[in-house]
């Protein structure tokens, strides 16, 4: 038991060094950053190449890096500038968008194989404890802990750290103190990116350099070491990191479940969520910053008449294309859930893919183990996802705003390396498969039924949020995301309604789900991956996460994307696509695609009706 959590120490080191920037950047600026696996990665390539390929030596190739990493950092500040102060929510999902830029320029740059790092450190090994240490682990654990100390006594007795406590405790009267606030914060970016870049290269020669392992590497469970503490306790969330590295070592060797490790940090997050009496991360911003349009109080006509010339298209289009309209219509179910969650009541959900897939694999579970018909599955496996669903949602009973994205960050990376690994709830390889669909009857795969039912149940969902929305539901969602005080202040049961908007979201992404997999008549977890959550997120939100018409439009560009890309003069893929769209829509648009719609309609009606005013007031 001791070598177990001995062993763990190493890791739980670099766990340790990337919540402190996370906390460092969060206690001076108030944002929680997602981009430290993407820094992390980086710098982890960077140094390498030089290192490695260029054959410079070591304390070059580092700087180096780190010098990438503080350029990182240096930017996102300035893209946390354009946003703006107090759009919390807008800036998280900023530095997801960078991350995603990130991790596809390494790609690009270093490729996508898997890369060996050989260690920098002399070979050998001392006995610690009766444990057995070769010197990299020994060295990673003293940088981390010289590290931790040096941050700590900067703080504490340096002008620098001074100013940045004045700033993170009251960020005006810091600046009417003459203190350079955007000096101090960009200090803060640059050192918690600086952070991450030193543990990205630190882990190199213990674990291996792979583009999407190391990026979620350093984003769950940087979070959860930084949750304990509370955001803003560095020695707290450095304790954190050593023992959430600790207890990773000792479970993934008592456990045949596959990924249980992944379980470790989802529950440590809740329990310090609840253990704890408050964290500052306890307020919301909307995502937009101008009015909001109340949900379902637009026309009907222009979605009859997409649904018109979707129906009729679709006897027109060649099997490639229907293709693409039906996966349109799938995921713009998934936005749809979004739009609810995120749009409506203004809590970010990075699992929503997760809930795909267990709506995938709980349809293949009732179709294949079970036997039940198409419609049952239909109608049932969607409402055994909402279970899921409130899972994430409780503690938003407790905490609001950011503190939920790590929640459903935690449970996404849980069900894609443990949950859906495991064969007790997928079946196996044959618990995968699905028959083909079939109602009362009827073969609803045979030539084009199936793309007309996709299309009519995606209509019929899009009606009913509508409608719902047009009741006093919609307002008071609208209200809870506007300010959770005031709504109960005017007596709207916030907690019922915030379980209520999780349960819908779940079972309508639950939904897509089970279409999804009827389609395709098979589940494969790769495509439920976090960052497949990370890229519809984005989608929703370049295209407009507050409107039914934004889910729409969504759901056309994920469909799309792959076949418009052909047509640009560069390779490029719907992840950089994805990633650049959201960070620059948030600098530019924040109300995504959808609100340059309404400026632009706005625009060109003005003038026009202007022009018919003057004729009335002419004619009479």
């Amino acid at each position: 038991m001791l070598q177990l959590a001995v062993s763990g120490l190493p890791l739980g080191g670099m766990y340790a060094l990337a919540a402190l920037g996370i906390v460092l950047i969060y206690r001076t600026t108030g944002t929680l950053t997602l981009a430290q696996g993407g820094i992390a990665t980086a710098a982890a390539f960077t140094f390498d190449a030089l290192w490695t390929d260029v054959g410079l030596p070591f304390p070059i190739a580092a700087l180096g890096a780190l010098a990438v990493a503080a350029i990182i950092g240096w930017v996102l500040e300035r893209i946390m500038r354009v946003i703006g102060q107090g759009q919390v929510l807008a800036q998280v999902i900023a530095t997801l968008g960078v991350s995603g830029i990130l991790l596809y320029v390494v790609g690009q740059l270093f490729g996508a194989e898997t890369r060996f790092v050989d260690s920098f450190f002399p070979a050998g090994t001392v006995t610690v404890v009766g444990v057995a240490l070769n010197w990299t682990q020994i060295a990673v654990i003293v940088i981390a802990g010289l590290l931790a100390g040096a941050l700590a006594l900067g703080l504490a007795r340096t002008r620098l750290g001074t100013a940045a406590r004045a700033v993170s405790q009251n960020r005006l009267a810091a600046q009417l103190a003459g203190i350079d606030v955007v000096r101090v914060e960009t200090a803060s970016w640059v050192t918690g990116s600086l952070l991450a870049g030193v543990a990205g290269i630190l882990l190199a020669p213990l674990l291996f350099l792979d583009t999407v392992q190391l990026a979620l590497f350093f984003v769950v469970k940087p979070f959860a070491a930084a949750v304990v503490g509370g955001l803003t306790g560095l020695g707290l969330a450095f304790a954190g990191g050593v023992t959430l590295g600790v207890i990773e070592g000792i479970v993934s060797q008592y456990s045949v479940i596959p990924g249980i490790t992944e379980t470790v940090p989802f529950v440590m997050i809740i329990v310090a969520l609840l253990v704890r009496q408050r964290i500052s991360a306890d307020t919301t911003k909307p995502l937009v910053r101008e009015p909001t349009v109340r949900p379902g109080s637009g026309s009907l006509w222009p979605g009859f008449a997409l649904l018109a010339v979707a129906l009729v298209a679709v006897p027109l289009l060649g099997a490639a294309d229907v293709t693409t309209l039906k996966t349109a219509a799938i995921f713009a179910l998934v936005a749809l859930s979004l739009v609810v969650l995120t749009g409506w009541v203004g809590q970010v959900s990075l699992a929503q893919m997760a809930l795909v897939g267990i709506g995938g694999f709980v349809a293949a579970a009732l179709a294949t183990r079970i036997g039940l018909p198409f419609p049952v599955v239909v109608v049932a496996a969607p409402l055994l996802v909402v279970p899921f669903a409130l899972a994430i949602g409780i503690p938003a009973l407790r905490f609001r705003g950011l503190l939920l994205a790590v929640v459903t960050l935690a449970f996404g990376s849980l069900a894609f390396y443990s949950l859906f690994q495991w064969d007790a709830f997928t079946g196996g390889t044959d618990g995968r498969r699905l028959p083909p669909p079939e109602a009362f009857g009827i073969e609803l795969g045979v030539g084009d039924r199936y793309a007309y039912l996709v299309i009519v149940v995606t209509a019929v969902v899009f009606l009913a949020v509508r409608n719902l929305a047009r009741y006093r539901i919609g307002g008071a969602l609208l209200s809870i995301r506007e300010s959770e005080d005031g709504a109960a202040s005017l007596a709207i049961g916030v907690m019922s309604r915030k379980l209520l908007a999780f349960a819908l979201s779940g079972a309508i992404a639950g939904l897509a789900g089970v279409l999804l997999a009827y389609d395709v008549q098979t589940v494969s977890f790769e495509q439920y991956s976090p960052f497949a959550s990370f890229s519809v997120f984005a989608l929703a939100v370049f295209a407009g996460i507050e409107s039914l018409a934004g889910a729409l439009l969504a759901g056309v560009l994920f469909a799309a994307a792959p076949v418009l890309l052909e047509f640009l003069p560069l390779q490029v893929d719907d992840q950089i696509v994805s990633s650049v769209g959201v960070v620059l829509t948030l600098m530019l648009l924040p109300g995504g695609l959808v609100q340059l719609g309404r400026r632009l309609r706005t625009s060109a009606l003005r003038p026009a009706l202007a022009q018919v005013a003057g004729l009335l007031r002419w004619s009479r």
